[in-house]
């Protein structure tokens, strides 16, 4: 049975949502009545207004073409990049980020979780706009660039949790694109490389009460400033000789090298 009416609207959806809706904000209320009938809450109102506003945004955008946004979209990422900044500036502090735009004891919201909108707007717009250049490493660099810049105001709140969702958003978004794999391959190295660095300080010191073998090689300072410096040599030779020469191993060489640097 097809729930669309003539001009497109999922009237099953619709009430879905509405019904959604009313159960959340009868929940928050019934949260705050005591046992004896009081109600010592208006934390209901809050969401009453939220679901307005939601509602309103929803069927200000089914009435619109979305398609209008392509023109607009830097415009909408500036602005939100700015909301950042001025977030981290004047933002109220909630669980020990900054990452809340308030009027009095009134929250507004985060920017930071419209910001990801923007970015994916902003981001299709420029894949699609380059998609003539689809497997073009710059055209890579670029797209990592419009998604670092938000990523990193938000890690400076700091909100590591919304952070991070920005990096699988981007590797989706590049990978759909047409990007080729082992661009897409080299951040998730990067990513999971760090993760096994990250956690190896910490695995070295739960199997051992003294400080030997591999690990504790791998998590020594010095050692590691040796090996940051060897590979810095290895890619600065291996770079030259894949310009000169343009042998494929030599590209490998580089790639490898610059996951594990970067790690």
């Amino acid at each position: 049975m097809n729930s669309r009416s003539s001009f497109g609207f999922d009237f099953l959806l619709f009430f879905a949502t509405i019904a959604l809706m009313v159960i959340g904000i009868l929940f928050i209320y019934s949260s705050g009545v005591s046992s004896t009938g009081v109600s010592f809450s208006n934390e209901y109102l809050k969401q009453i207004i939220w679901a307005a506003i939601g509602l309103t945004t929803m069927f200000a955008l089914v009435l619109s073409d979305y398609g209008n946004l392509r023109s607009i979209s830097g415009y909408i990422y500036a602005f939100f990049i700015f909301l950042l900044i001025f977030t981290l500036i004047f933002g109220k502090v909630v669980n020990g980020a900054r990452s809340w735009l308030a009027i009095g004891s009134f929250n507004i919201g985060q920017p930071s979780e419209f910001a990801k909108i923007a970015t994916i707007i902003f981001l299709a717009q420029y894949l699609e706009r380059t998609s003539n250049r689809a497997e073009s490493l710059p055209r890579f660099l670029t797209a990592f660039a419009i998604v670092l810049l938000p990523m990193m105001l938000v890690l400076l709140q700091p909100d590591m949790g919304t952070a991070l969702v920005y990096i699988p958003i981007f590797l989706v978004m590049v990978f759909v694109s047409g990007t080729k794999i082992r661009y897409v391959s080299f951040l998730i190295l990067i990513a999971l490389l760090t993760i096994v660095m990250s956690l190896l300080p910490a695995v070295n010191r739960y199997i051992s009460v003294r400080e030997n073998g591999i690990l504790s090689l791998l998590v020594n300072p010095l050692f590691i400033r040796y090996l940051l410096l060897s590979l810095a040599v290895i890619i600065g030779i291996a770079a030259f000789g894949y310009a000169v020469f343009k042998r494929g191993y030599l590209y490998w060489i580089v790639y490898g090298s610059v996951i594990m640097f970067g790690s």
